[in-house]
């Protein structure tokens, strides 16, 4: 996707960092919110709506597209990332992690 915007890099990793921080740029300009916290949503109100966001997603047909389908517990995973939120810091510190 890097390649295709033209923000340069050389290897995944700085390609990686590059589109997550256009991304991040972007949505500054839009005044648009980095995370589902950022929206005023508390903890406890997502973790209750946790069951219901992984189950939907999970049965979901258009997810029937991917190359496998992704397990409960990525799905839950992948929807406190978003509620966190994931900067290139967190991909930073991640990428990190990979290499260690």
């Amino acid at each position: 996707m890097a390649d295709l915007l033209g923000l340069g890099g050389h290897t995944v990793d700085e390609k990686v960092k590059k589109l997550v921080s256009a991304i991040e740029r972007l949505l500054d300009q839009l005044a648009f919110p980095h995370s589902i916290a950022a929206l005023g949503i508390s903890k406890e109100e997502f973790e209750r709506a946790m069951p219901d966001l992984v189950r939907n997603a999970f049965d979901d047909p258009s997810g029937r597209s991917n190359p496998r389908m992704p397990l409960i517990s990525e799905l839950s995973e992948l929807f406190w990332s978003a509620y966190h939120g994931r900067g290139l810091a967190k991909v930073a510190s991640a990428s990190q992690q990979q290499t260690a």
